[in-house]
């Protein structure tokens, strides 16, 4: 962050003291819905005021997009309510130890995602599903969930979503039922990364680099607890980039976790995220949304948060394991067994099997094919080149002659 944009971070807090109406309006819609009025400690507020102060700035969000970005706000404000109800309700649940945690993080478009569906057919495991990620609840039987409203109104998003933005199909698969990033849980203190994704919002973008995230992690891990309060044998497989520039506060809430970091030619994974990007802020922006604002933030942003974790690596090595996309492509089920063997766990022959199937049905391209090209984003070999070159030649990055998905 610049020291104009650091500047800026301090007077914030002044500025956006008061609530506005907006922000007590989707206060009102989330007890609305619930009939619940306690949304827990404060300390989401500040980062929730800049959000909507900054998508108030932005140029390209139409009146259908506002009205979505307020609705994501509403079900981030419905999960808070739901949460503190079920803690209260079943407070024994907060006493639960979450041990050892594997936990995937990477740059974006890095084989994060595919590596934690394939882990996540070991049950021996659990993990995060989309819809519980909405609507923080003890997992109930899996014969349950389509009969209960929270998992029919995930379902109802995603098929609109899609049909709105079919391209998006093709980036990134989602159902209800799927392993879903931890982005779900941790947008219940409204600093993360979606929330930038989903339109112009560089005021907000440079408020969440610069936030103490520690509240969000143990509230995070909190909801962690009581999801998986009837599965407290299983340890928990998780997911989100993310991580990448808070993995202090991260290891801070998991000490024991294991860290899978993936990697990739960020010549390559930086522009398929931008086309993501871009894409995705389609359900929310006119068609006029400038794809040229996009690269060169992308690149600022990852690049610190590689250094971030960087540091942290050098002082707690033990917690990490690196991986290449181009493995878990090539060669899925060897790669399963170095993070088995670097956690201390046992690939039995059912979970082999299971993942062997994933692989088969999901094979690259399944949902169509992707193309994005750097210049479109503003962006040039030498740009990235300079933020990225000691990523490279730390974890041995070859330059990638072949876009992938």
């Amino acid at each position: 962050m610049n020291k104009e944009n650091l500047s800026a971070a301090a007077r914030w807090p002044a500025a956006f003291a008061e609530p506005t109406p907006v922000f007590r309006q989707l206060h009102e819609m989330a007890s609305g819905f619930t009939g619940l009025s306690d949304f827990g400690n404060a300390s989401y507020q500040q980062s929730l005021k800049v959000l909507l102060h900054s998508y108030d700035a932005d140029p390209y969000l139409t009146p259908e997009g506002r009205e979505r970005c307020h609705r994501s706000i509403v079900g981030g404000l419905v999960g808070r309510l739901l949460s503190e109800q079920q803690w209260k309700q079943n407070p024994g649940v907060l006493q639960h130890r979450i041990e050892a945690p594997i936990i995937i993080a990477g740059l974006p478009r890095t084989g994060t995602t595919a590596l934690h569906e394939l882990l996540a057919a070991d049950a021996q495991f659990q993990q995060l599903e989309f819809w519980l990620g909405n609507s923080p609840m003890p997992r109930p039987p899996r014969s349950e969930w389509e009969s209960l409203p929270p998992y029919r109104q995930t379902v109802d998003f995603i098929n609109d979503f899609y049909e709105r933005v079919p391209s998006m199909r093709a980036i990134h698969h989602m159902t209800a039922s799927m392993p879903e990033e931890d982005r779900t849980l941790l947008m219940q203190e409204f600093a993360h990364l979606w929330y930038m994704e989903s339109a112009f919002v560089p005021e907000y973008d440079y408020w969440v680099e610069q936030h103490d995230a520690a509240i969000g992690y143990q509230r995070f891990a909190d909801n962690l607890r009581l999801i998986g309060s009837n599965d407290c044998d299983k340890r928990w497989v998780l997911k989100d980039p993310v991580h990448l520039m808070f993995m202090d506060d991260l290891l801070d809430t998991f000490p024991d976790a294991c860290i899978i970091q993936t990697h990739r030619d960020p010549a390559m994974s930086i522009p398929s995220l931008c086309s993501l990007v871009w894409q995705f802020r389609g359900y929310f922006e006119n068609p006029d949304n400038d794809p040229m604002l996009i690269g060169k933030r992308k690149v600022e942003h990852w690049a610190r948060a590689l250094d971030i974790t960087a540091k942290v690596r050098d002082r707690r090595p033990e917690r990490f394991m690196d991986i290449h996309l181009a493995d878990i492509v090539s060669k899925p089920l060897p790669v399963v067994e170095k993070i088995y063997a670097f956690c201390g766990l046992k690939l039995g022959d059912d979970a082999r099997g299971r993942m062997m199937q994933w692989v088969e049905h999901n094979r690259q391209g399944k949902h169509g094919a992707h193309d994005y090209e750097l210049e479109t984003f503003g962006l040039g070999d030498d740009i990235i080149t300079q933020a990225f070159a000691g990523y490279r030649e730390n974890y041995g990055i070859a330059r990638e002659k072949k876009v992938q998905p």
